[in-house]
């Protein structure tokens, strides 16, 4: 039984198809759409049903003997016409044609194993099988491979003979015949190239791996990439273009806030370097001074960061430092400090790829936290306490999920201190006005949510929330603070601080006037409403104030002109009373930079 390839293919060979019109966008890569295998079961029992009906006819016609006729003299009058008999119905269509199976051999597959092969195409062979069962072992495998992020693998079934009980797949493994890389000014091509090790001449384009390389080149602060692949002029081959939007990797910074108190001074200002490209691996080092203006011999912050992409794993390695002298300030957006202290940071980040519009990742970390008279990591709170030394691990999972004009982000992380070293072990925690019953094995769980949503007229609407939750009784530093620009405007920053504590933010954004000033211009008006609450485990440290609410409403404005200038204004209302603050207080936030 001779089997017609194009009855089966269900797709043009490779070499047909030119792929155009590719879809590309940041850290995802789309190849041209992937036509549908066709059930051509129906089309090709039809077919045989229609040659067998055309067989019988033709030797019927050839094998029926013919009556001799008497001849009929010229003056006899002709005979009355005799009835016909009635015209039979057709035939019914023979049933289609059965055969066995005993195997399936795959021709030109290199990235599946045999046993997967085996595995895969098992389910349709044996006996008193048909064509259907061809074609839905062609779309079983060629399904694995598509999932697989092989999309440029296809699957045919070549011309054969299957009276043997073997049945033949074809597969052509698409090749990548030369990598472009354009648009690329202060990172050469081999950095490039580097930061995507999926996209190799030479390999078969695995585009969910490309598309993970992508996702982590694009977390660099100066590069962003994109792909697109495209069927080359030689058969059985495609060719690969990078995209590169790059900028100096190389900026300096500088920032004022009034994130300060009055006894140091409110207006804090500082200067800060980044280098995205510190050893041409897209390594990215931070560096950040601060201080407060008529306070600067007693206001000192400082704080560094590096960060390493390691492309081949698909992950990245952070260090942190930071040191602080007085109350207050930000070290590289990874903690604040609140009194003198020390602290380092190294943590591993695992990104876990994309599944459609899903990108999520793993963290580990480990910490050091020396607080001398309270340094306080971001979102937590404190007050003047002993020296004491925390040594938390944490695991973080997050995941976002990004489509047009919507935005949803989350994490939940673990943290559990291990305790030891200098004034890290339990006694150091049992030291008096420290807390009293805080055990130097605490857990504490944290979470964290947000959303955006575009809404008809370019209006905005933003909803974020984050919290931590444990059992233990926690030195003031490992509490949940509440308060201030990133918090709960209006009230000072880490009014009061809990245990367990949630916050939850809600702003309204205006359509974007930003081209009254200018082009490359984005400014947008909001109203906001900010609440919070936190709560000790027993025994409170204040019975009377065992829970704590704060609270506000208020307008704010976000400006920026692309990555050079970025100003931020909220003026708030404070609804609850709270730390140092009374219902009805007003306080005005604000925050600048520049970057050149």
């Amino acid at each position: 039984m001779a089997v017609n390839k194009s009855h089966f293919s269900g797709r043009l060979p490779l070499r047909d198809r030119p792929w155009e019109n590719f879809d590309s966008w940041p850290g995802r890569v789309k190849v041209a759409p992937i036509p549908t295998v066709y059930a051509l079961r129906s089309r090709l029992l039809g077919a045989a049903a229609g040659s067998l009906l055309a067989l019988c006819a033709s030797l019927a016609i050839a094998q029926a003997p013919t009556k001799p006729q008497p001849s009929r003299p010229q003056s006899q009058a002709p005979a009355a016409p005799q009835s016909r008999p009635p015209i039979a119905a057709p035939s019914k269509p023979p049933a289609p044609p059965r055969f066995a199976i005993q195997r399936f051999l795959v021709e030109g597959n290199s990235i599946l194993a045999q046993g997967e092969l085996d595995r895969i195409l098992a389910p349709f062979s044996g006996k008193d099988r048909d064509f259907g069962d061809i074609q839905r072992a062609l779309e079983a495998l060629q399904g694995v491979y598509t999932g697989r992020g092989y999309n440029a693998v296809r699957v045919s079934v070549p011309e054969q003979d299957i009276r043997s009980g073997q049945v033949r797949l074809r597969v052509v493994e698409a090749r990548i015949r030369r990598v472009r890389v354009q648009g690329n000014r202060f990172f050469d091509e081999k950095n490039v190239r580097a930061g995507l090790p999926s996209l190799k001449e030479g390999t078969s384009p695995n585009t969910r791996a490309i598309g993970q390389d992508a996702q982590l080149v694009n977390e660099n602060p100066a590069k962003q990439v994109s792909l697109a692949l495209q069927a080359a002029d030689d058969p059985g081959q495609v060719d690969a273009t990078v995209r590169v939007t790059d900028e100096n990797p190389s900026r300096i910074s500088v920032f004022a806030d009034n994130t300060g108190t009055p006894k140091t001074g409110n207006l804090r200002t500082g200067v800060g370097y980044q280098n995205a490209n510190l050893f041409n691996g897209d390594d990215v080092i931070n560096a950040q001074v601060l201080t407060s203006p008529g306070h600067a011999s007693d206001v000192k912050v400082f704080g560094a960061g590096y960060r390493v992409p390691v492309y081949k794993w698909s992950g990245v390695v952070d260090a942190l430092a930071g040191y602080s002298s007085v109350n207050s300030g930000t070290v590289q957006d990874f903690f604040t400090v609140s009194g003198k202290g020390t602290v380092f940071g190294l943590r591993y980040t695992q990104l876990l790829g994309r599944v459609d519009t899903y990108e999520h990742r793993a963290a580990f970390g480990l910490d050091y936290r020396a607080y001398k008279n309270s340094v306080i990591f971001a979102d937590l709170g404190g007050s003047q306490v002993p020296d004491i030394t925390v040594h938390p691990a944490s695991l973080t999972y997050s995941g976002r999920v990004s489509q047009v004009g919507r935005d949803l982000s989350f994490n939940v992380s673990y943290s559990h201190n291990i305790p030891g070293g200098n004034k890290g072990d339990q006694a150091a925690f049992d030291e008096p006005n420290l807390r009293a019953g805080a055990s130097a094995k605490y857990s504490i769980w944290r979470a964290g949510a947000a959303f955006s949503q575009l809404l008809p007229s370019d209006f905005i609407m933003r909803a974020a929330a984050n919290g931590q939750q444990t059992k233990d009784l926690l030195i003031p530093g490992e509490q949940f603070g509440m308060g201030g620009a990133d918090s709960v405007r209006g009230y000072y920053e880490r009014e009061t601080a809990s245990d367990n504590g949630t916050r939850f933010s809600l702003e309204g954004y205006g359509p974007d006037f930003g081209t009254t000033i200018g082009s490359a211009w984005k400014v947008r008006a909001l109203i906001f409403v900010d609440m919070a609450r936190g709560r000790d485990n027993p025994p409170a440290r204040d019975l009377n104030n065992a829970t704590s609410g704060l609270g506000s409403v208020g307008i704010g404005l976000r400006a920026n002109q692309g990555k050079s200038f970025a100003f931020r204004l909220d003026a708030a209302r404070v609804t609850h009373d709270a730390g140092t603050r009374i219902k009805g207080d007003t306080r005005v936030h604000f925050a600048a930079a520049y970057s050149f």
